[in-house]
């Protein structure tokens, strides 16, 4: 069964989109203009947010595993507690954004402007950081997976 979906600004709670599904996981918001929405806890997984504008946004503990957020514009997002495994960030635009305690395990980041962002007990154990700018970028207590060989498992520790 289908409902209406309402996505609000997190201070003015003005209605800045309605999507008629029956959630947001898979949904294609492609392009979409989302600056400042209160998105906390919600399930995106495998959403299609390629070009959407989240400049503000609040995606605290929001569920983006595998969702697509290629050349997304992130400045000053709130992602602490995120889960963002497996979703894709090429390009995406996250200067100033907050990824304390967010998962970003396999993310795909190639090119992503981090320029000023915050990754304090992050997870990224295998993503890709090749070409990121990570000026300013503040990183403590990243969590990466050791290189233990092939195979071997290993823990995840801070670095």
């Amino acid at each position: 069964m289908e409902h209406v979906i309402e996505i609000k600004h997190k201070k003015t709670r003005e209605t800045l989109l309605k999507v008629e599904a029956r959630g947001l996981n898979g949904a294609d918001l492609s392009g979409a203009a989302l600056p400042g929405a209160a998105l906390r806890r919600r399930d995106l997984r495998g959403a299609n947010l390629a070009g959407a504008d989240l400049r503000g946004a609040d995606l605290r503990f929001a569920n983006l595993q595998g969702a697509n957020l290629q050349g997304g514009l992130l400045d000053g997002a709130n992602l602490c507690g995120a889960r963002l495994s497996r979703a894709d960030l090429r390009g995406a635009s996250l200067e100033e954004a907050l990824l304390n305690g967010a998962d970003l395990t396999g993310a795909d980041l190639r090119d992503a402007r981090l320029t000023g962002a915050r990754l304090i007990q992050t997870k990224l154990a295998d993503a890709n950081l090749t070409g990121a700018d990570l000026t300013r970028a503040e990183l403590r207590d990243v969590f990466v997976q050791p290189a233990t060989g092939e195979g071997e498992g290993g823990s995840e520790e801070p670095v």
